[in-house]
C-alpha cells in the first residue's frame, strides 16, 4: 500500500450536506469558503489582546501556550483539574474528559440530553430558542470550583472576564456544559464566544460545522468527550472537529477515541492542548466504503491535521494513539488484525491552503506530544513553510518498529532555514518492538539489530 501524502478521501459531510471546499488567501488569513467532509490534539495577534473578543491570558506568542504548565493556571490563578503536565507521555485518561471535572470514574459522569431539535442539531446562531444556550448570569469559576464543576451547572453566560481551567475566558461568552449533545451548526455565526465544557459528543458526526463562520467567532472546547462506539465498521461515529471558520479556537483536555480523524485545525490561531487521542480507527480499511481499493472513498486516519496556509498553530502535550492492529472484527473490512498503516498522529499537510506561512510571534509549534503508529506520525509543513517548531516529542514503536509504517516523519520544511526547528524529538522505547503493526520485527530490535533506540533521536 502507497501513503498519501496529500488527503483524498470522502467522509460524509455534515449534516447531511455535500459541499465543496475552497480557500484563497487574503491579507495574511485563511479565508474559507465552503465545506468539504473529512477523512478519518494562533493569529499573528494572540487571543483575546484585539477587538475580537477572544480569550485572553497567557496565550501569547514564542514557546508560550495557554497556562504554564508548571503553574495552577495562566496568570497564576487559575485550576488544572486531574493535574498539571509537562510532557503528552505523562497524560492519563483521568486528566480529561468530564468525569475528570466531577471527579467520578469514566462512564460514572453525570451529564444532561437537552431535546435534540428537529434538524437533529443545534444552530449556535439560534442556540438560545434551542434551549442549548441560556443568558442567565453563569456562576462558577476557578476561584468557585464548588458551582464551577457542579453536575447541576449546566451553564450560562458570562458577566464579566473569568478565569475557568486556568484560561481568562471573556465577559459575553456563552457557557454549555455537563450536556450530552448532537452535532453543532455554527456556519452562520460571525461573532461571539462559545464554550463547551464537561460535554459528550458521541455519534454526531463531524461535531462543530463552521465554514463561513467568521473571524470573530471562537469556540473553546474543554474537558469534552468525543468519537464512536467502537472499531469495526458499524460503529463509525464520528464525534471529531473540523475547523473551517472562525479564529482563535482552543480544544483543552479533552477525550477522543473511535474517530477517523479527531480534529483538522484549518484557521488561525488555534491552540490544541493536553488531549488524549487514542483509538483512531481505519473504518472500512482499503476498501473503503464502496469496498474497492483503486478508488479514491478510502478514509485516511489522523490525529490532528492541519491542510495548509497557517501563520499560527499550538500542538502541545497529547497523547495520539493510532493503534495497529485496530481491534476491528468480522465482518469489518480486513478484520480482524485489520492494520493501520496510514496516515499521520500530526500532520501539517499543504492541500488545501498550501505552505505555512508561520509568523514570526507564535508560528506553528508541535511540542512534547506522545506519538505513535499511523503511515508517518509527523507530517512536518513541507516546503516554502516558515517559523514551524517540532520539538521534544516522543514516538513510541509500540506499533510498528519505526513508530509509523512508512516511518517517524516527512515533509521536512527545510529545518534549520527560514526559523524551521526540529530538536529533541526522540524515541520512547528500548526496542523496535512494533514489527509489521502486528508481529514484532525481532531482527531490529537493540542491541543486535538497527531499530530504534530509547531516548536518541527519532529524525
Amino acid at each position: 500500500m502507497k501513503q498519501s501524502v496529500v488527503r483524498r478521501s470522502t467522509r460524509r459531510a455534515s449534516f447531511g450536506r455535500s459541499l465543496v471546499a475552497s480557500s484563497a488567501r487574503v491579507a495574511g488569513v485563511l479565508v474559507v469558503c465552503g465545506f468539504v467532509a473529512c477523512s478519518s490534539n494562533d493569529d499573528s495577534a494572540a487571543p483575546g489582546n484585539g477587538a475580537d473578543g477572544g480569550a485572553a491570558s497567557a496565550e501569547g506568542g514564542g514557546e508560550t501556550d495557554g497556562r504554564a504548565p508548571s503553574e495552577a493556571g495562566s496568570d497564576g490563578g487559575g485550576a488544572v483539574f486531574g493535574g498539571a503536565v509537562t510532557h503528552g507521555d505523562q497524560l492519563t485518561i483521568d486528566h480529561v474528559g468530564p468525569w475528570t471535572l466531577q471527579k467520578v470514574a469514566r462512564g460514572s459522569e453525570a451529564l444532561t440530553k437537552p431535546t435534540r431539535p428537529g434538524e437533529g442539531f443545534f444552530r449556535l446562531d439560534s442556540g438560545v430558542d434551542e434551549g442549548l444556550l441560556s443568558d442567565a448570569p453563569f456562576v462558577g469559576s476557578d476561584a468557585d470550583v464548588a458551582h464551577l464543576n457542579a453536575p447541576t451547572n449546566h451553564g450560562g453566560k458570562l458577566t464579566a472576564d473569568t478565569m475557568i481551567d486556568g484560561f481568562l475566558v471573556p465577559a459575553g461568552t456563552y457557557v454549555v456544559q455537563f450536556e450530552d449533545l448532537p452535532g453543532i451548526y455554527a456556519q452562520s455565526v460571525v461573532n461571539g464566544n462559545y464554550l463547551f465544557r464537561g460535554c459528550r459528543f458521541r455519534n454526531t458526526g463531524d461535531t462543530f460545522n463552521t465554514a463561513y463562520a467568521g473571524d470573530g467567532f471562537h469556540f473553546f472546547v474543554h474537558y469534552c468527550d468525543f468519537g464512536g462506539d467502537g472499531p469495526n465498521d458499524t460503529q463509525d461515529g464520528g464525534g471529531f472537529l473540523h475547523i473551517l471558520g472562525g479564529t482563535n479556537h482552543r480544544v483543552l483536555r479533552s477525550f477522543f477515541q473511535y474517530v477517523g480523524t479527531a480534529i483538522q485545525p484549518n484557521v488561525n490561531g488555534m491552540l490544541i492542548e493536553e488531549n488524549w487521542i487514542d483509538h483512531v480507527a481505519y473504518y472500512f480499511g482499503e476498501g473503503g466504503p464502496d469496498g474497492d481499493p483503486a478508488t479514491s472513498d478510502n478514509y485516511h486516519i489522523n490525529g490532528v491535521s492541519s491542510e495548509g496556509g497557517l501563520s499560527s498553530l499550538r500542538i502541545l502535550r497529547n497523547h495520539i494513539f493510532v493503534p495497529s492492529p485496530d481491534g476491528s472484527v468480522a465482518p469489518s473490512y480486513g478484520a480482524p488484525n485489520r492494520i493501520v498503516p496510514q496516515t499521520d498522529c500530526i500532520a501539517l499537510f499543504q492541500s488545501l491552503g498550501g505552505a505555512y506561512p508561520g509568523d514570526d510571534t507564535t508560528g506553528i509549534q508541535v511540542r512534547d506530544n506522545l506519538l505513535a503508529g499511523a503511515g508517518y506520525v509527523i507530517y512536518g509543513g513541507g516546503a516554502g513553510s516558515k517559523n514551524i517548531k517540532i520539538t521534544g516529542n516522543e514516538i513510541s514503536t509500540r506499533f510498528w518498529t519505526n513508530g509509523g509504517g512508512f516511518g517517524p516523519f516527512a515533509d521536512d520544511p527545510g529545518f534549520g532555514t527560514n526559523g524551521n526547528e526540529a530538536s529533541n524529538n526522540t524515541w520512547l522505547d528500548d526496542y523496535g518492538t512494533g514489527g509489521d503493526g502486528i508481529q514484532p520485527t525481532t531482527s531490529r530490535e537493540h542491541p543486535n539489530g538497527d531499530g530504534p533506540k530509547k531516548g536518541t533521536p527519532a529524525f
